[in-house]
């Protein structure tokens, strides 16, 4: 009996961890240019996380939670943009689908150059 209540605890947390992780969106973001990064952020449908300083040829994850960005089951858009050291102007990039509400589970952001950013 002890180990059917252990097995059903085990399937339930396996579930609960499952739900969790289809909850949230991942950001790869890899420099691929020269250029250190100073900042930047990355958001879905408006809500944003700050990106710190990211190396030239680094790389950084972040996180956002479906439930902290406004979800309207119709689109999504995706933004990034980024302040390459020494410009004064930031590189940015724009994703829009309208197939469906939910985003995908991970994005790769891609700085090209100094001048260039790329989402898939």
């Amino acid at each position: 009996m002890k180990l059917l209540y252990i097995s059903i605890a085990a399937m339930l947390n396996f579930g609960l961890v499952t739900c969790t992780f289809q909850n949230r969106t991942t950001f790869l973001v890899k420099n691929s240019s020269s250029s250190t990064i100073t900042n930047g952020s990355l958001s879905i449908n408006g809500y944003g996380v700050d990106v710190g300083r990211i190396r030239p040829y680094d790389s950084a994850f972040f996180v956002i939670s479906h439930d902290s960005a406004q979800l309207n089951n119709h689109d999504v858009t995706i933004f990034a943009s980024f302040f390459p050291e020494g410009r004064a102007k930031p590189i940015y990039q724009l994703y829009y689908t309208d197939l469906g509400g939910t985003p995908s589970a991970k994005y790769v952001v891609t700085i090209v150059s100094r001048d260039s950013v790329n989402i898939k």
